[in-house]
């Protein structure tokens, strides 16, 4: 890695010398573009070291919890963000703005119908059920943004109401497209 060596000096983490190992049992340091594991997510990361730690891989995330503990990853990597957390910050200005990351990986469904009374029809069911909060709409298209897990429940719902599109078109939301939205790219 070409670092230097010191000439003087002590280096402490934690209160304890830099080369006592039992400091990573309390910190982790994962270089970007890992050239080692890079098909490894950072999860994954975490199952390897708690091999070589001798931890149970199903304790990971239980003691993570108990433990209180947070993990900060920094990246650019905007589109890996989405694979492998739950919670993003984003730096805007000096401010930190925390965002849900889960409420941003539903598929949104672009729907279109034969006419304008279909679409009517459409929203009205909408409007009127426990998917009020999942749309929105235009005077072509209407919007929906449904998880994976609910899916099914929406196509029962409109196989229930009888409703038919012209045409049905998704896409994936993440921290990338959040991103462009808040620093108006």
């Amino acid at each position: 890695m070409n670092l230097l060596e010191y000439q003087a000096g002590t280096v402490t983490i934690l209160g304890k010398d830099n080369k006592d190992t039992s400091i990573f049992r309390e910190i982790s340091y994962l270089k970007d573009n890992n050239i080692l594991y890079p098909y490894l997510t950072g999860y994954d990361h975490l199952k390897y070291i708690s091999d070589i730690q001798k931890l149970e891989h199903g304790r990971i995330d239980e003691e993570l919890y108990i433990q209180g503990v947070t993990i900060l990853l920094s990246s650019h990597s905007l589109s890996e963000i989405d694979f492998i957390t739950t919670d993003i910050l984003f730096l805007s200005e000096g401010k930190v703005m925390y965002e849900d990351i889960e409420a941003y990986k539903k598929m949104e469904y672009s729907l279109s119908f034969h006419n304008e009374q279909r679409q009517q029809d459409f929203v009205s069911a909408l409007e009127n059920s426990l998917w009020q909060d999942h749309y929105r709409g235009d005077l072509d298209t209407i919007k929906v943004n449904v998880s994976e897990s609910e899916i099914n429940d929406f196509i029962g719902f409109m196989a229930s109401n009888k409703l038919e599109i012209a045409n049905l078109t998704s896409r994936r939301r993440g921290a990338e497209e959040r991103y462009r939205e808040i620093f108006h790219l």
